[in-house]
């Protein structure tokens, strides 16, 4: 007798045949022959206070590094150190119209940056501070020749002879 379908009875349906239960193999899984194995340098873990071998490995992220081995990341997050305030007042002078203060105080940012090895920040804040400020003095120094030409030709002028 059939197992009843607990969704009524349907004409002409058949049960699907029941395949025999496979038991699993005592045997670990054999590779086919023309697999080639690759083999693995054999790891034991160190006892207690044991120095474990150097095999090249990298220690796990967030866990210490071992005694007598130097660290493998840095000690803080990139991107979260603080902002250079050199690098403010660069682009703040800039915009402001001091410009030659904008261009000094963005250099010195810069190099303050590049010394902290990525902790403090503003590096783009620095480079908006140098462009405005050059800007600024290329602009200064043109206004400035454009004045010193147009009173050196004194077309309409009157003249002191």
């Amino acid at each position: 007798m059939t197992n009843p379908s607990p969704y009524g009875e349907y004409p002409n349906y058949q049960q699907p045949p029941q395949q025999p239960q496979q038991a699993y193999p005592s045997q670990p899984y054999e590779p086919y022959p023309q697999q080639q194995q690759q083999a693995y340098p054999s790891y034991a873990p160190p006892q207690y206070g044991e120095q474990p071998p150097m095999q090249g490995y990298a220690p796990q992220p967030g866990y210490p590094p071992q005694p007598g081995y130097p660290p493998q990341y840095p000690t803080y997050m990139p991107g979260t150190g603080p902002t250079s305030g050199m690098a403010i007042a660069s682009l703040v002078c800039s915009l402001l119209g001091i410009s030659i203060v904008g261009v000094i105080l963005g250099h010195i940012a810069l190099n303050q940056i590049k010394q902290s090895n990525g902790y403090t920040q503003g590096r783009g804040l620095a480079i908006a501070g140098l462009i405005i400020g050059y800007i600024q003095i290329a602009l200064g120094v043109l206004f400035i020749a454009i004045i010193v030409i147009a009173a050196m030709s004194n077309p309409g002028g009157s003249s002191t002879y």
